[in-house]
């Protein structure tokens, strides 16, 4: 199968004559098993691109309600906080699928909530907005004057401008 005088590449980039075919079987199978290992991390890496592709779309869709509204938790009553469809912004009523974010006066800890059917769920895996976006891009991107407003509408071009702000953030 081989010759009787054939090189060997080495580790090292340089390479060597050899006419051991035993030495020579086992760079090919070496070569061989790199391959295989090489294959399967290519395989594990588009797994992860594809889990994350389909996470970020979930976490657009979940991003996507009706309205979003802006709540300094510090100034609200928690009976108010317990019941989040019976708040109002201006003459609108918070309804089932519109987004609160939440701000809490003093602790700098944010969150945000979407109103369901039965009152309200966490709708960001994050446990502080701050910590996937940073509080500095939040204010910005919700043209925010001052961080303690008690309630601030937020429109839809908005939503979408904190879903890129968070996907940039998570890559």
């Amino acid at each position: 199968m081989f010759s009787d005088c054939d090189l060997i590449y080495l580790d090292d980039g340089g390479y060597r004559m050899t006419s051991d075919s035993q030495e020579l079987r086992q760079r090919l199978d070496e070569y061989r098993r790199l391959s295989r290992y090489l294959e399967g991390l290519e395989r594990r890496l588009a797994m992860m691109r594809t889990a994350q592709q389909r996470y970020l779309a979930e976490l657009q869709r979940e991003l996507a309600p009706r309205r979003f509204f802006w709540f300094n938790l510090g100034k609200l009553m928690p009976a108010q906080w317990s019941t989040p469809r019976r708040l109002r912004w201006q003459d609108d009523e918070v309804r089932q699928g519109d987004a609160l974010l939440i701000y809490v006066n003093g602790q700098g800890a944010l969150g945000m909530v979407q109103v369901t059917e039965d009152g309200y769920r966490w709708c960001t895996r994050a446990p502080r907005l701050q910590d996937a976006i940073g509080a500095g891009e939040l204010r910005q991107t919700f043209h925010l004057s001052h961080p303690t407003r008690q309630l601030c509408r937020v429109d839809s071009a908005h939503a979408d401008a904190l879903f890129q702000a968070m996907k940039r953030r998570w890559q």
